[in-house]
């Protein structure tokens, strides 16, 4: 199916709130992306994960070269944050440990057990409102010694929900 550019075109529901109702349904405001894998420098050290590819981003949130997300001006609003990220070469004497944050907080950390060349999965899912501006990043870090594992984002996804919690 097509989506239509308005809800019902030449009636009294081609408005502004029609227009509205019509994004939250067929074109939610946000973005995804991904990144590379990145290495970890040394052991219980954070970096930043890179975040170098927009797969879709039509608001312009991605900010590829400060491995980042930005939140348009005009695109306050409650919104999923799901991420997954992957490690690799992990060993399983270690765990590596995943940050979402926005402004510098942490909104979600997971962690996940090092299975040597297993690549493992690492999911965090958080709703949560953002404000024009809010910088979202994701970093990384081993926890314990042994081979330095590899971390990357399969994918970050922000998803407007709507304005904020309803009744």
């Amino acid at each position: 199916m097509t989506v239509p550019s308005r809800p019902v075109a030449s009636t009294v529901i081609e408005t502004d709130w029609g227009q509205a109702i019509h994004d939250y349904v067929f074109a939610p405001a946000g973005c995804r992306v991904s990144g590379g894998n990145v290495a970890m420098l040394t052991a219980s050290a954070s970096r930043v994960l890179p975040i170098d590819t927009a797969l879709d981003d039509p608001g312009g949130w991605a900010d590829l070269a400060g491995n980042r997300l930005v939140v348009p001006t005009d695109k306050a609003g409650l919104y999923l944050m799901s991420l997954l990220a992957e490690e690799v070469n992990c060993p399983d004497t270690a765990e590596v440990r995943v940050y979402l944050q926005v402004n510098g907080a942490n909104a979600a950390r997971v962690t996940a057990g090092g299975e040597g060349s297993t690549n493992i999965p690492i999911a965090a899912n958080i709703q949560q409102l953002l404000v024009a501006g809010d910088i979202i990043v994701v970093q990384a870090k081993q926890i314990g010694t042994g081979t330095l594992a590899s971390v990357q984002i399969a994918a970050l996804a922000v998803t407007r929900l709507g304005d904020t919690w309803g009744a």
